[in-house]
């Protein structure tokens, strides 16, 4: 509870669901609902790709999403508080699945908190999908 008061959602030493579930569980003790303030409202994420092609000293990854094989400098890397910001990527993502496929995305997109690497039209979509200010409000 202290690093959610100490700086909101930007507390790097804590991931999403930590600090998702603490929120949740003040505000149920409490019965008062929290605002997190807009600049501890997320963490800046800096997601550049040539930072992991450097880091990892690799050419090339698979994409995440649609299994090809993305050779540098393209492709992208999606920090996972700005996938969650974004409603309307999620909802792209699972237009285009079926079944159980979609229903293991959804999971992925809630579950999964590391940066995603994707390809380059991926990468459009994500551009394309609004950010929702209310969300981790």
């Amino acid at each position: 509870m202290a690093k959610l008061l100490i700086d909101g959602n930007r507390m790097r030493s804590m991931v999403g669901p930590e600090i998702t579930a603490v929120k949740i569980r003040i505000e149920r003790q409490t019965g008062a609902s929290l605002v997190v303030d807009a600049l501890s409202r997320h963490p800046a994420e800096e997601m550049d790709i040539s930072h992991w092609y450097y880091l990892t000293g690799r050419d090339r990854f698979r994409c995440q999403l649609t299994h090809r094989i993305v050779k540098a400098p393209h492709g992208r890397m999606l920090g996972p508080w700005e996938i969650r910001r974004r409603p309307a990527f999620r909802e792209a993502l699972l237009s285009h699945l079926k079944g159980r496929t979609q229903q293991r995305m959804l999971l992925a997109i809630w579950r999964d908190w590391s940066p995603w690497l994707v390809c380059d039209e991926i990468g459009e979509i994500f551009d394309a999908a609004r950010i929702d200010h209310s969300v981790f409000s």
